[in-house]
């Protein structure tokens, strides 16, 4: 049987980090549209991290110092991928991407149902209630947005499930090519807060400054196989960073390794979002 020698496990290695961030942001849904903060340097879960928050001014007030907003990282995910044969890589390596997607997959969904958690936090604004996504709920949105003082090239978003998509849809003034609704961008996302007691819908009107990803490289940790040697690496790009680690085997063509990310998430700015609830009752007799 043909050996992993070590310099083929650290090509490896070098392939799957340059692979990792990228393929994990093309995943992300929320988590591509929020401010995201990463750093090189090295965190606990459990840490607070304090993300700097420009003032709004006027014409008539004095500099304002700048702010901040605390996020703990708490969330350390990691998902395992494997590869079945190493010959099929070595000749071709972007199969590698094939049994790496699945993995990072896994973790774009775990933060954006993180993002869409956050749902709940939006309180300076009033919320508000509807029967369906419709242009009055817009426009209700926008103004809101709008007198938050949220600066005109900031973009703007409105976070539905697949029903409230399909409601608004249903407006001559949404664009079906890039989701514009009247100034807002509608993006349809798997990960939306859903209530079953009453059915109700959480989706959200928010500037990307409204919500905060926040990610460092997670400390050292011994090996997941006792007596089992690793090698890794990380895997950072547009402030978003992960840890991929590999468990060459040389006695064997089968290999196995993980992806990991140590974050967190929070509002860092409560007037830069709303909540919009939607009767699911409603929202079905409406369909």
């Amino acid at each position: 049987m043909e050996k992993l020698e070590d310099n083929t496990a650290v090509w490896l290695l070098k392939v799957l980090t340059a692979m990792a961030a990228p393929t994990l942001l093309q995943n992300l849904t929320i988590g591509s549209l929020v401010l995201r903060d990463y750093d090189t340097y090295m965190a606990q879960a459990g840490d607070t991290v304090n993300v700097p928050i420009m003032p709004i001014l006027s014409s008539h007030t004095n500099a304002l110092p700048i702010g901040n907003a605390q996020v703990v990282l708490n969330r350390h995910m990691e998902a395992s991928f494997s590869i079945p044969d190493m010959t099929e890589c070595l000749a071709n390596p972007k199969r590698l991407e094939i049994y790496l997607a699945p993995a990072l997959l896994a973790l774009a969904q775990s933060i954006d149902g993180d993002l869409a958690r956050l749902w709940s936090g939006f309180t300076s604004n009033l919320p508000i209630s509807a029967a369906a996504l419709t242009e009055g709920v817009i426009d209700d949105a926008e103004t809101a947005l709008y007198l938050a003082k949220i600066p005109l090239a900031e973009p703007k978003f409105i976070l539905a499930d697949t029903s409230m998509y399909r409601q608004a849809r249903q407006s001559p003034r949404f664009d079906d090519e890039t989701g514009n609704f009247k100034g807002l961008r509608v993006v349809r996302s798997l990960a939306v807060v859903k209530d079953l007691a009453p059915p109700v819908t959480h989706g959200i009107a928010f500037a990307g400054a409204a919500m905060g990803l926040i990610s460092r490289r997670p400390p050292p940790r011994p090996s997941d196989y006792p007596g089992k040697e690793f090698v890794e690496g990380h895997s950072e790009l547009a402030d978003i960073g992960l840890r991929v680690r590999l468990y060459p085997d040389p006695a064997v063509l089968h290999q196995s390794g993980s992806v990991e990310c140590l974050y967190g998430v929070g509002v860092l700015r409560e007037k830069f979002g709303l909540q919009i609830n939607v009767s699911a009752a409603e929202q079905q007799k409406a369909a």
